[in-house]
């Protein structure tokens, strides 16, 4: 057997880590204490790879209705604010921000689409969000409820 040394909680029930100094002692590899820290690590490593895979990859938009915003659209941080700031003034106030007609809208590669109108924008933004909430319910459960959903959206 392979011993390693692992820090234990203060009631010496559950590995927190490992490491050589502080409250350590040494445990069996194939202790269950161990076996489940290290099956959990590894699935947290698991799910997040996933998720910033997800997140990094943006979202493919196809629309069906309007072919000229087919592209990749991030869906950065920044992003998740613009949308979200965006659908907000939109349900208050009935139409874009800014006084526009059309709303420009950068993809990833820094090509500009424009939204020709509301009712479009909003199509993605559900479409945005509802990958997003995916994602976020993923992480947030540490991969046991729901999937990384595809990152290929369709809109009309």
């Amino acid at each position: 057997m392979t011993q390693s040394a692992y820090i234990l909680s203060s009631d010496n029930a559950k590995v927190v880590g490992q490491g050589e100094s502080g409250n350590w002692q040494m445990l069996d590899d194939s202790d269950a204490r161990v076996t489940a820290f290290l099956a959990a690590q590894s699935t947290a490593r698991t799910v997040a790879a996933a998720v910033s895979a997800a997140l990094a990859g943006g979202i493919n938009l196809t629309s069906t209705g309007t072919p000229a915003l087919n592209g990749n659209y991030s869906v950065s941080a920044q992003s998740i604010a613009n949308v979200a700031n965006v659908t907000t003034y939109i349900l208050k106030n009935g139409r874009f921000p800014g006084g526009v007609s059309q709303l420009p809208w950068a993809d990833t590669a820094g090509s500009m689409h424009a939204f020709p109108d509301v009712a479009t924008f909003e199509n993605f933004a559900t479409a945005f969000a509802d990958f997003v909430a995916a994602v976020q319910i993923y992480a947030d459960s540490a991969g046991t409820v729901g999937s990384i959903p595809s990152n290929a959206i369709t809109i009309p």
